[in-house]
């Protein structure tokens, strides 16, 4: 099992970090994520379409603590795993004004292929 918690946002090649991850999981194995989410424009089924508020103005608020949310967190995960859950919440900001605009999250949980696509190694 692997696992990031609020980390993704802050990696800089977060997409390195996935590869790695799928790379030294066993065949089986679980990689588990939740972090700061923002979905794409138009998102698949699975998530919920945001607003265009939503989607600019969280990215802005925490780039100023070198947070840099993604849409695209969700899809590459669900790209190089195979998905066993993903939800998407909203939760409260401590200390922040508007205690009724809360930031969306997402939990993941993917499982690592018995075997790899072609393409992937």
């Amino acid at each position: 099992v692997i696992t990031f918690s609020y980390s993704l946002t802050m990696i800089p090649d977060w997409f390195k970090a996935i590869d790695h991850a799928l790379k030294i999981l066993n065949p089986g194995g679980l990689i588990g994520v939740v972090d700061f989410h923002i979905a794409r424009k138009f998102p698949d089924d699975r998530q919920k379409r945001q607003s265009f508020a939503t989607r600019s103005f969280w990215p802005a608020w925490f780039s100023c603590d070198n947070v840099f949310l993604s849409p695209d967190h969700y899809p590459y995960l669900d790209y190089r795993f195979e998905t066993e859950l993903f939800t998407g919440k909203k939760l409260t900001v401590p200390y922040f004004p508007a205690f009724w605009w809360k930031v969306p999250y997402y939990i993941y949980v993917g499982k690592k292929p018995l075997t790899e696509p072609e393409g992937c190694r």
